[in-house]
This record gives C-alpha cells, structure tokens and sequence, in this order.
C-alpha cells in the first residue's frame, strides 16, 4: 500500500496480485485508490488504478458511476458504515480496471508516427493531449518527457503518468494520472487519431 497526504486529505492505494507485462519485466498491477477528503461533505473517494512498479507511475480511473450517490446515502451514518459501502464496489472497480488491463500488453506493439523535430512531434502530441483532457500548456512538458521515453503508445501512456508521479500539485498529478487511465481506455480512438496524424 502506498500512500500521499497532502491539503486535499489522505490517499491510500492498494494493489491486487493481477499484473500485465507490456514489455519483459514492465510489471503493471491493478488495484484501488481510496482517498479521505478533509474539506468535503463526500469525503469519501474510491478509483481504480493501474501502478507502474518500475518506476511507481499511476493511472487512476474515474469514480465508478453510482458511488456518490451510494455514499451520499450514508453520510449521517457511522464511519465504519460509509467505508463498508466503499469496500463493497472494491470487486466491481477491479473487475473493470482488469477488463482494461486487457490493452495494456498491445500498446507496446503501436507506434506513434516518426518525428524528426519538435514541431513534427507537437503534430502528433497535441490531439492526443487535447483527447486525453490534458490542457495545452502541458504540450511541451509531454514532449520532453516522451523523449526520455521511446516510439510507442506505450512510451506516451508512461511520459503522461510520470509527468504525473512527478508533479508536485496533487491537481496536476491527478490529472496526469487521469489522462493515463483515458488513454487506456479509449485505446481505439487513441489509433483513429493516430492514423489521421499519418494520413
């Protein structure tokens, strides 16, 4: 289990023994996040993860559909009420991060589209942020960090989450971290705008 602490509250994260290996001895485990939000009526959060162990980047998933209002039913109850109405999605949000997992090991075989400078590589980084909702500020950041990566979807899933494991507000590490998870998710789109960058 891992943990941050910062203003927002208290994040703690588990991983389960389900691992996928894109490439030989690239271990990436699945597993929940479940935060406690200081300044929040709903201070209770759960996601799913994904968790690099090389280099302890992440991907974290949205909030499963339905959790708020399950929480929000409960917030006058015992605290020990509200955490086992969180556990009890715990299968259902690994189930689903596994049900993703699935992808992982094919987004090794997909390459970006060669760029020989930084205006070529802007071409293909910037509808790629612009899908995954990361803002366009961080363009450069994105690049800079796939250079320190290699050619695959794969590289471009581990620049974004180390931008992430490396941002120091806990806002931009989330959303780093979010942008990951979209990015496996939604891998399909991923190569429909890869191949308008190639056309």
């Amino acid at each position: 289990v891992n943990w941050f602490i910062n203003e927002n509250g208290l994040q703690l994260r588990g991983t389960t023994n389900n691992v996928a290996e894109p490439r030989v001895g690239d271990i990436i485990k699945t597993g929940v996040e479940i935060s406690n939000l200081l300044f929040h009526n709903n201070n209770l959060k759960m996601a799913g993860i994904f968790y690099r162990l090389t280099c302890a980047n992440g991907a974290v998933s949205p909030e499963p559909a339905g959790m708020r209002s399950l929480l929000h039913q409960d917030r006058w109850k015992e605290p020990t009420v509200r955490l086992n109405t969180l556990y009890s999605e715990v299968d259902n949000v690994v189930a689903e991060m596994m049900s993703i997992m699935q992808v992982i090991g094919s987004l090794a075989k997909i390459d970006l589209p060669h760029f020989a400078n930084s205006e070529e590589a802007q071409k293909t980084i910037k509808p790629l942020i612009k899908h995954l909702g990361i803002p366009a500020k961080y363009a450069n950041n994105v690049e800079d960090a796939l250079y320190a990566e290699g050619p695959t979807v794969f590289d471009f899933y581990n620049a974004v989450t180390r931008l992430g494991r490396d941002a120091v507000l806990p806002e931009v590490r989330e959303m780093f971290e979010r942008s990951g998870y979209k990015l496996l998710a939604t891998v399909d789109e991923v190569q429909e705008i890869l191949q308008l960058i190639d056309a």
